[in-house]
Formats: C-alpha cells, sequence, structure tokens
C-alpha cells in the first residue's frame, strides 16, 4: 500500500490524463515540495513527464479512481490471491490473460486467434519469473516449462532424433498447458522457426506427415534491441505481433526483484494451481464496443497490430469467474495497460475502458474481427438538421456516392491500393469524426481544394506535417510553438530582434555565473548610478576586480585575503606585529609537540592557579613537575621489576616444594623396597 502525501494527494488530484502545465501547482505549494513529489510520484511510475508538462499514467489514473471511490479492476485477485504478490500490475496483467488463454486452449474449440505472450526487457524485471508464476498457477512443473532457447538446436523443441535422423521421442512440452521460451533473442534461425508455429494462434499445426495439437499457452521472453519499431526491438514480423501481447518490462517501474521476487512464486506453491473454469459467455456481444473502444485509444500505427478475436477470445476465457462485461472490461484493461509500455495506446485510455460498454455511442460497427480496413457506418441514420451558407451552391445529392467510385461497377479512374497503415489512420479518422471513410476522404479532398484556392499547394501541407513531426521528435508542443511566435511577433512591434534576445540571453547567463539574480544585478546598476552621482569613479570595482583576479593567479582566494586583513586589523589594535605573531605560533607548536591542545593547556594553567604558585615560580614548579615525572615513570619499571623478580621467586618456590614432595614419595618408595627385601 502505498503511503501518500498531503502533497501527492494534491498532485494527483490537480493532473489528469492529459499533458499539463504545473504553473497553477507551484503557486499553492513550495516548488521545492512539488518538484521533489513529482519525482518520487515518477518513480513510481503514477506521473509521467515530457519537456515541461506532467500527466497521469495509467497507474496514476487508477490510484486516482480509488481515491475517488471509482470502481477497481480488481480481475482475478479475488480468486486466486497470490495474483497480489505479483512484482507489479504488468506481470499480474500477464498471468491474468494467459490464466484466460489457457481456458480458452482447454475449455473451447476455438481453432485459431489464440494469444501468447512477449515479454521484453533488460534482466533483472521478472519476465521468467512471470513464466515461472504462471506454470505454479496452471499446475505445471517450472522447471520443465522454461526452454532456454541459446541451448536448443533445430527441431528440438518438437521431437528428439537419433544418430540416423529417426525420431526417438517426442517432447512433453506439447502436451503442458505452458511453455516459457526464454531467451528468444538468442536462439539460432532454425529454433526461431520452430519455435512459430507454438505462437501462430492455431490451435492445430502440421508437421512433416502429421497434424500436431498444441495446447500450451507460450509465453516468449528476450532483451530488446535497438530499433525504432517493436518488430525491430524483437525480430517478430507483424503478423506474429497480432498474435501476441507484448510487454516491456523496461519501461516499468519495479520494486528491487532480488529482495521480493520470489514473493509470488512461494504464495503460488502455497496455494496450489488455480482451477480452470470453462467459459460461460462469449463476449460476441461486444464486439462492437471493442472495436470502437480500440479506435479511440490506440495510436494509428497500432490498429492494424491488434486482432479483435484474440480480445475478444481473452474476455471469454475469464468469464468462468467474471460477468461477461467484467470479464471483457478487464481483458481490455489488461491488454492495453501491457501495451502501453511499447507506445501503443494514447492517454486518457484508462477512462474509456471503465466506461466501457458506452451504450450512448450509436448504432455497432462493423463486425469484422481486424481494425485496419473496416468501414464505419454513419454516426446517426437521420440526417443532422443543418443550415446551408451556401443554399445556391449545393448540389441535389453531394452526400450521396458517386456511381463512378462504387467499386462494384466499372471505372474510368485507375485502380489504386493503400497500405495497412493508411487504412488504420482514416479509419481512425473516421470513427474520431463519426463519418463514413468516403465522407472522411471527401470531405479531406473538399479542404485541400479550399486551401488550393489560397495558394497553398500539396508540398506547403507536406512541409507543415513534417515540422510538426520535427517538433514532436524535439519535444516542442504546438503550444510551446505558438508562444514562441507571438514572442517574436511582440519583438518585432517593439523593434526588437532575436540577436538582442540572445544577447540578453548572455547576460543572462553571465549573471548566474557570477551567482547575481536579477534583484541582484538591479542592485548593482543602482550602485553604479549612485556612484557616478556622487562622483566617484566606477572604475574602482574594475580595478579591485582585476586585483582579485591576480590574487587568484597566485592561488589566493578572496575570502582567505578578507580574513587575513581582519586579523592584521586585530593584531594592530593589540599591538602585535607578524614577529609576535611568530613567536606565539612557535609556542603553540611546542604545546602541540608535548601533546597539549587547547584545552588541556588551560586545565593545567588552571590547576597551577588554584594551588597558589606565584607566576614567577611556576615554571620551576613545572620542571621538577617533569622530574618528578620521569621520576615515577623510573619508579613504575623498577616495580615491575620486582613484581617480575617476586614472581620468579615464587615460580622456584614452588620447584623446590615439588621436588621436596618427588624426594619424600622416592624415599618412601625405597622403605617399601627394602621392607619387602627384609621379608623375603
Amino acid at each position: 500500500m502505498r503511503i501518500m502525501t498531503p502533497t501527492d494527494v494534491a498532485v494527483l488530484e490537480f493532473l489528469s490524463a492529459q499533458p499539463q502545465p504545473i504553473r497553477e501547482l507551484l503557486g499553492m505549494y513550495p516548488k521545492a515540495t512539488v518538484y521533489a513529489r513529482l519525482r518520487a510520484l515518477q518513480a513510481t511510475g503514477l506521473v509521467a513527464k515530457k519537456g515541461s508538462q506532467y500527466w497521469l499514467t495509467s497507474a496514476g489514473l487508477q490510484v486516482k479512481a480509488e481515491r475517488e471511490g471509482a470502481p477497481v479492476l480488481d480481475g482475478l485477485a479475488q480468486v486466486y490471491p497470490p495474483l497480489r504478490e505479483a512484482p507489479s500490475a504488468h506481470h499480474r496483467a500477464t498471468v491474468e490473460l494467459a490464466i484466460s488463454a489457457l481456458v480458452v486452449r482447454q475449455h473451447t474449440d476455438q481453432a485459431e486467434h489464440h494469444a501468447s505472450f512477449l515479454l521484453v526487457g533488460p534482466p533483472m524485471t521478472g519476465k521468467t519469473g512471470c513464466g515461472r508464476f504462471f506454470s505454479l498457477i496452471a499446475g505445471a512443473d517450472p522447471d520443465r516449462s522454461v526452454v532456454d532457447l541459446a541451448a536448443e538446436s533445430g527441431r528440438s523443441l518438437w521431437i528428439r532424433r537419433g544418430a540416423a535422423g529417426d525420431v526417438r521421442s517426442r517432447r512433453e512440452l506439447l502436451s503442458a498447458p505452458v511453455i516459457v521460451l526464454d531467451e528468444y533473442g538468442m536462439a539460432d534461425r532454425a529454433v526461431r522457426q520452430a519455435v512459430a508455429p507454438f505462437i501462430s494462434g492455431r490451435r492445430r499445426v502440421p508437421f512433416e506427415n502429421e497434424i500436431l495439437s498444441i495446447t500450451p499457452v507460450a509465453i516468449v521472453t528476450m532483451n530488446a534491441r535497438t530499433g525504432d519499431t517493436v518488430s525491430a526491438r524483437t525480430g517478430f514480423s507483424l503478423p506474429q505481433l497480432r498474435r501476441l501481447v507484448p510487454c516491456d518490462l523496461g519501461a516499468v517501474p519495479l520494486p528491487d526483484l532480488a529482495l521480493e521476487g520470489g514473493r509470488a512464486l512461494e504464495a503460488a506453491r502455497l496455494a496450489g494451481p488455480l482451477t480452470l473454469r470453462p467459459p460461460r459467455g462469449s463476449c460476441e456481444e461486444f464486439r462492437s464496443a471493442v472495436v470502437r473502444l480500440l479506435r479511440r485509444v490506440l495510436v494509428p500505427d497500432a490498429l492494424g497490430l491488434v486482432d479483435v478475436e484474440v480480445l475478444i477470445g481473452l474476455g471469454r476465457g475469464l468469464t468462468g469467474w467474471l460477468t461477461p462485461v467484467v470479464a471483457m472490461r478487464q481483458a481490455l484493461f489488461d491488454f492495453l495497460l501491457l501495451v502501453e509500455t511499447i507506445g501503443w495506446v494514447r492517454p486518457g485510455w484508462l477512462e474509456h475502458v471503465r466506461a466501457f460498454p458506452d451504450r450512448d455511442e450509436g448504432p455497432a460497427a462493423s463486425s469484422v474481427g481486424t481494425l485496419g480496413p473496416v468501414t464505419l457506418a454513419p454516426a446517426s441514420t437521420h440526417p443532422p438538421q443543418t443550415i446551408s451558407l451556401f443554399p445556391e451552391r449545393m448540389a441535389p445529392n453531394s452526400q450521396k456516392e458517386h456511381p463512378g467510385m462504387n467499386p462494384r461497377g466499372d471505372s474510368m479512374l485507375p485502380s489504386f491500393t493503400i497500405s495497412e497503415r493508411t487504412r488504420g489512420l482514416l479509419a481512425w479518422l473516421a470513427e474520431e469524426g463519426q463519418a463514413s471513410l468516403d465522407q472522411v476522404i471527401a470531405t479531406l479532398s473538399v479542404v485541400y481544394r479550399m486551401h488550393r484556392a489560397n495558394d497553398v499547394t500539396f508540398q506547403n501541407l507536406l512541409s507543415v506535417v513534417r515540422f510538426r513531426e520535427a517538433c514532436a521528435t524535439t519535444e516542442i508542443s504546438v503550444s510551446d510553438l505558438r508562444t514562441a511566435v507571438e514572442l517574436t511577433a511582440g519583438l518585432a512591434k517593439r523593434g526588437l530582434t532575436l540577436d538582442r534576445i540572445q544577447i540578453g540571453l548572455q547576460v543572462a547567463e553571465d549573471l548566474a555565473e557570477a551567482g547575481l539574480s536579477l534583484k541582484e544585478a538591479r542592485s548593482v546598476a543602482d550602485l553604479m548610478k549612485a556612484m557616478k552621482k556622487a562622483g566617484i569613479d566606477p572604475r574602482v570595482p574594475d580595478q579591485l576586480e582585476a586585483a582579485l583576479h591576480r590574487y587568484a593567479a597566485l592561488g589566493y582566494e578572496a575570502k582567505p585575503i578578507a580574513r587575513l586583513a581582519a586579523l592584521c586589523e586585530r593584531l594592530e589594535k593589540l599591538g602585535l606585529n607578524l614577529d609576535d605573531l611568530e613567536v606565539g605560533l612557535d609556542r603553540f607548536g611546542r604545546l602541540t609537540e608535548l601533546g597539549l591542545d587547547e584545552g588541556m593547556a588551560e586545565a593545567l594553567a588552571t590547576t597551577v592557579g588554584l594551588s597558589g604558585v606565584p607566576k614567577t615560580q611556576r615554571g620551576d614548579v613545572l620542571a621538577k613537575a617533569v622530574e618528578l615525572g620521569k621520576a615515577g615513570i623510573a619508579l613504575v619499571d623498577v616495580q615491575a621489576d620486582r613484581d617480575a623478580l617476586q614472581e620468579e621467586v615464587q615460580r622456584l618456590r614452588d620447584e623446590r616444594a615439588a621436588l621436596q614432595d618427588a624426594l619424600a614419595a622416592g624415599q618412601n618408595q625405597l622403605d617399601r623396597i627394602r621392607l619387602q627385601q627384609d621379608q623375603a
């Protein structure tokens, strides 16, 4: 349970899912405290920052919603308490979805669109531990379920062959509930090809001359590669990513797993495996709502990489414990929480998930399971009540589709194809504007014609887009750019240029290096004016600065020089010179050599003074004390020798007594022998 300070609560209440500045917050609380708490909240993954703006992450929105009394997406934690011991919400979401995927594989007849999982991140982020945790929940042996792909070769994941190439045995992995494909990035090409059937999303795959059933849920772990896209960083193709649920654990704030990483495994061992329940609903009725939600929360580039069939199947797998609507909402929450780590979702997605399904969104979207080429229906079956500004220019049937553009008829226009990314962008724009794709394209064409009438060419628009992309790359927001343009216009009105601003910035940097604030600089300027009015040469500070520079070159600093000057003034007031100071330092040095510090010297002087010894005789007394001290040291040595001699005498006495005892014993023995001799 997080312990939150009042400032943390204020920050959570102030921020939202949209990036915003914190000027108002700084006016209500001390700046140092606000920035310190913001850094702490960033470290725990509740707050994110870009430039000078902050916003709440999904975890932050979750905490804020909990404090406000909103419903919490608790998942299967009530059913299986060890899930609460997962190192992070992302590990828990992965395991919950994996449980759902296992239910779909074992308790349904679904042939395709089965989910697998991809955990990317550096070492010590709990990737393999998450797979072992799920193995215990599924009732599998973690040691058998985890496969080190770096140690595999060829098709050894499937079968073991003899020297002649004959099949000797089949791996038990094919019938296990879980398979953790560890270190995928270190596997060779043949092993990666052998892994492909496990993550294909199919229940049955052909292998040589037979059909094999794939029963385990696959969890792939790897270290991220370099690249700008998920495909480049993982090595998986786009079709493979559609069947995978990816998560970058390197972007997740984690506790010290060396200390807490084994808590979930131990809790699962004690609790035992989870008893799987068959689904009680299909979640098929939420297909349209799922499509609408994904088009709102996913970035355009990710629209073609998410398989709706996989998501509906994951929701279906949770219906054994949850109601269908709660199961589907939980599956969406877990999925979006994971893909948020790779940049597939937009800020504010959690609020859309909490409102799922929104019954007031209008008619259902297309029932096709992909997000890219789907065409949306109009937002309303009744035409909106509008007023035309130019009725004389309206065509009688301008809103109807032109017959020449009908794909079912012949057309004089050339045929063309568009990429999946462009389809996703058009689908997103259609959902954003609640219009059909045909209306979107027609509107964009009309808008361009309007720009063209103002001598704006397509190259101009392309330059604007590229300029915005460059601003986004350099983390320059549109508001900051607009502010810069307004400031430039304001400078132009006052006859100022950017060169003058640069000079001002240089002056500000010089003041900062000198440790002067703007208020102090104004004070210096006022001082210079006052000196000029009083007839004082303003070059005196320059000369003083030059002198200080010379002293600095010789190794002197201003502060020690000021102290030395004050010390010289004190010596002059006391009538002392440097020679006297040198004599005093010599005396102090001798006292130090004798081991007398300032406290001991004062104690000695006080003792001598209290004894009533006159000042003129104190030297003789100290000399006699030294002689007595030497005698005392010698006496201590003599006493030590005496003690040693006494110990030696005592030792000799003990030896003599022992010899006498031995002699007496020998005499007694001799007497007994003589007695025996006489008797004999």
